[in-house]
């Protein structure tokens, strides 16, 4: 399994990302270029998704939705793939 982290919408404060930037990550591996602000806000999610958790409030029981905390800040879509 991976999780594919993709900004869906937002303006990064720090210039870093754009909507449509995806990231890969595998079980064990956060890849490079993932600012602190945006990983501290994506990780619980990742690491639930990672082990099996679905959030109730998603209809995708695959996704979870994050809005990072720096402003005005980047909404990310966290989606778990079976490989």
């Amino acid at each position: 399994m991976k999780i594919i982290a993709t900004v869906i919408k937002g303006r990064c404060q720090g210039g870093y990302y754009k909507v449509g930037d995806r990231f890969e990550i595998d079980r064990d591996l956060i890849p490079g270029g993932i600012c602190a602000g945006a990983l501290l806000t994506m990780l619980p999610m990742i690491i639930g998704l990672q082990n099996g958790a679905k959030y109730r409030w998603e209809k995708d029981k695959d996704r979870a939705v994050v809005h990072c905390a720096d402003e005005p800040g980047i909404t990310i879509e966290i989606k778990r793939v079976n490989v």
